[in-house]
């Protein structure tokens, strides 16, 4: 049992591809997408995914391309997928950080699966004064890196997220009655 626990978590690449799947259980994908949304090189990703092939905590299947998925005979994935989402989770600070220097900002909210819950149809909401800054969309690749997981998020300007707010739009009314977090600003 130690020697299986001890292979599952041999290095940081491989823990990121074991949360990406256990949180994700009907994903199929490639290598390449993988390494996208987890921030390794194709190559390494692609042996570790071989790892955990022979390890049988994923599946392939090669239809053009060779595509992974979770085994669905893996046994420990519920448990993994717990302790990862619990203790790999990106804390206030880390967001923090992927949006600092980013000018306009004036709300910038964690729900979804950067809080544990998998009800809100988004997982960041960013409000800014310049909605089409293309370093929010580089803030919001580096979160997805360090969560491991791909991140589902929407942008509005200040107008828009007002009108949105006083209509009761369904969206931001699912943000905040589920679980969330105000990273900076005020909703």
């Amino acid at each position: 049992m130690f020697k299986e626990l001890s292979r599952l978590f041999q290095s940081p690449l491989r823990i990121k591809i074991l949360k990406y799947f256990t949180l994700q259980p009907n994903a199929r994908v490639t290598a390449k997408e993988v390494a996208a949304i987890v921030g390794g090189g194709v190559a390494h990703v692609e042996a570790e995914l071989r790892s955990l092939e022979r390890a049988e905590v994923l599946t392939s299947k090669k239809n053009g391309k060779k595509t992974y998925a979770l085994s669905p005979s893996f046994e420990h994935a519920e448990a993994i997928k717990i302790f990862l989402d619990s203790v790999t989770q990106p804390n206030d600070k880390t967001l923090q950080e992927a949006f600092r220097g980013i000018p306009g900002i004036t709300l910038l909210v964690a729900t979804g699966t950067l809080v544990s819950d998998s009800r809100p149809a988004v997982d960041l909401l960013v409000v800014s004064r310049r909605p089409k800054d293309v370093r929010i969309e580089r803030a919001v690749k580096q979160v997805e890196i360090k969560a491991s997981l791909p991140i589902r998020y929407a942008v509005f300007d200040i107008k828009e997220y007002e009108e949105r707010r006083i209509a009761r739009d369904r969206l931001l009314r699912d943000i905040f009655e589920f679980n969330h977090t105000v990273i900076s600003g005020r909703a």
